[in-house]
């Protein structure tokens, strides 16, 4: 039998196949028109625009990163563990035996684990059974009273405020996207408290890095809509410190006039993110700041090709990606959280 039997009609096969797999769903914007996967604002993507925009351009566009160490998805792993294993024991301890609560806090962390269960981060003490001492040690916090009987966590629409999502639709096609950790609720009083999580691998923590971050600010411009009626939020800061294996709290309340001073800032960003687009264009090279091409030591992922032409740099936008497939919590127009 010949091998080739059968496979008479493949170039006809092919030809006809042809033009089906060419049809992939790419977008061709128009000239002066902003490229949407830079209008989908978040926390951590503003940052990344503060310290250098050609990095938040590249980021958005999906360029290729080099492949992550063991050490990097350890340590990303590490956080998202430690947030789900506090969030759960705080929601199930109100209504569970306090050991049972524990559990299913460490169930959620074994869950929320991804990366190999053996990986660790040697240099910054991270993995996952470190992560579970951890935990014993915030449960010994709130036995000892921290967060314990005057608070409980918050409840909206019958759902616990973990993981609270929300979007702001700031105009223009442009929108902010946040999630916060936890909302508790002082029993007594019914203020409200954020709880922001943090994880260091510093040796020594400044709590004024914590201060004044737009994080907790805009957390709780949503809360203020969400909850009107109170004009001051606290927030608290819970950082575990890695290497030291111990945690550090800090206090600080946010004023009617913070908040303000917030949804400014937000305004100016996407118009400064419109003035670049509209000065060098989608795939231009935005500008590079070179003081931000190592972060806490770690080089960015992006150096020594982020002088390349973006085009080869950049994904194709896709037609899947012209609107955000996503289902959010609260949503808002920028004019309802200002008047």
């Amino acid at each position: 039998m010949n091998i080739l039997d059968g496979f008479d009609n493949l170039p006809n096969f092919l030809d006809e196949m042809a033009p089906t797999a060419l049809m992939i769903p790419v977008v061709n914007l128009e000239p002066g028109q902003v490229d949407p996967r830079f209008t989908r604002l978040s926390y951590s993507g503003l940052l990344d625009l503060h310290a250098c925009p050609r990095k938040f351009q590249l980021n958005k566009l999906q360029a290729e990163r080099p492949e992550q160490d063991i050490s990097t998805s350890v340590t990303f792993a590490y956080g998202h563990a430690m947030g789900e294993g506090i969030q759960q024991y705080l929601i199930h301890r109100t209504n569970m035996d306090d050991e049972l609560a524990f559990n299913t806090a460490l169930w959620k962390m074994f869950l929320a684990w991804d990366a190999d269960l053996l990986d660790e981060n040697l240099k910054q003490k991270k993995g996952f059974f470190r992560a579970v001492a951890a935990m014993l040690q915030f449960q010994t916090l709130v036995k000892g009273g921290f967060l314990a009987d005057d608070y409980e966590v918050a409840y909206f629409n019958g759902k616990p405020a973990a993981e609270l999502s929300f979007r702001i639709d700031l105009g223009d096609g442009f929108f902010y996207r946040g999630y916060v950790d936890l909302v508790l609720i002082h029993i007594p009083t019914g203020q409200y408290l954020i709880l922001e999580l943090k994880t260091s691998s510093a040796t020594w923590v400044n709590h004024y890095t914590y201060k004044n971050s737009a994080q907790a600010i805009g957390y709780s411009v949503v809360l203020d809509t969400i909850a009107p009626g109170v004009s001051s939020y606290g927030v608290q800061y819970l950082v575990y410190m890695t290497k030291l294996e111990r945690y550090e709290a800090f206090d600080f309340p946010k004023s009617f006039r913070q908040r303000v001073q917030w949804l400014q800032d937000l305004i100016w960003d996407k118009k400064q993110l419109m003035d670049m687009v509209g000065f060098y264009g989608n795939d231009g090279v935005w500008q590079v700041r070179g003081e931000s091409c190592c972060d806490f030591g770690r080089v960015c992922d992006y150096m020594d090709m982020c002088q390349m032409p973006t085009e080869r740099l950049a994904a194709p936008l896709l037609e899947s990606q012209l609107t955000e497939d996503k289902e959010y919590q609260f949503e808002f127009t920028l004019q309802e959280l200002i008047s």
